[in-house]
């Protein structure tokens, strides 16, 4: 005959099993599940090229970039199962420099419920600093904003995608100098 101990241990080692294959079925399910449409739009309102330091302990200045933009997202059709715990909303900025690519998120958003997926900002500046680096915005070309998505399960792995983009690349104005 069994013990008690022993019993505990075969339901509790049954038990663990049986969870186990249903998250890891729950994190299949979400992973070949097929992205919704979703409908966006990201227009770009105004660039500023400025000179200015990262800090007032800087001794070098940078070129910095300032943007006023619209968005106009729809994410709702992203909570469409329970499994999807957030979903984090970011619009980056891509830009090619002398040939090579780099990318910089500019704003940012948290969206944790599906009442609160409907997304309109008007007029909206850069949450995050866009520096030139040591080589500015000289050569800078083909710069695209666009707004993307990170879907945060419960359980299973983080799942990517783009909502909109600007229609067409977006020409950096000239460096603005002496501006307080």
């Amino acid at each position: 005959m069994h013990n008690t101990v022993a019993r505990l241990n075969s339901l509790s080692a049954f038990a663990t099993s049986t969870l186990m294959v249903l998250l890891a079925a729950i994190a299949f399910t979400s992973l070949v599940r097929p992205a919704p449409a979703l409908d966006g739009r990201v227009d770009v309102k105004g660039l500023n090229v400025v000179m200015g330091r990262a800090s007032p302990y800087a001794r070098k200045e940078e070129e910095f970039v300032f943007a006023r933009f619209d968005v106009d997202a729809d994410v709702r059709p992203l909570f469409q199962d329970w499994n999807t715990k957030q979903v984090f909303l970011h619009l980056t900025a891509d830009v090619v420099r002398d040939g090579k690519p780099s990318r910089t998120v500019l704003w940012d958003r948290i969206v944790r419920r599906k009442a609160d997926g409907r997304v309109r900002i008007e007029g909206a500046k850069n949450k995050y600093s866009w520096k030139g680096g040591d080589k500015g915005f000289r050569n800078a070309q083909n710069v695209t904003l666009s707004l993307g998505y990170d879907i945060q399960p419960y359980v299973g792995i983080l799942q990517s995608g783009v909502v909109a983009r600007t229609s067409t690349p977006v020409d950096l104005p000239p460096v603005k100098r002496g501006v307080a």
